[in-house]
């Protein structure tokens, strides 16, 4: 890890994101509650990190996608449509990359 990584992860896990470190053993990633209280020697150990992801979410409606309901259901007004407005959350897979 270099230290333009490391920062990106130390001010990632001020803003209250979860950090998740990579068990070579479970093959998972795994989430590090402490990550801002770890000593240097133990994060140099070529251990891998990462900010956890956070799934997507989003709306689609009259053949477009939209980070809100309302604007969904807005643009099918607006175009006189009906229809439905399907929501998708997207799931993350646990496993490691």
């Amino acid at each position: 890890m270099n230290m333009r990584e490391l920062g990106e992860l130390i001010k990632a896990a001020e803003e209250g994101k979860m950090i998740q470190w990579y068990s070579r053993r479970t093959d998972r990633w795994v989430d590090c509650k402490s990550f801002l209280d770890r000593d240097q020697d133990e994060w140099e150990r070529g251990q891998k990190y990462r900010i956890k992801p956070e799934p997507r979410e989003f709306w689609i409606a009259g053949g477009a996608a939209f980070t809100d309901h309302k604007d969904a259901l807005q643009y099918l007004r607006e175009l006189g449509l009906g229809g439905e407005i399907t929501h998708v959350r997207e799931v993350l897979d646990e496993q490691g990359d």
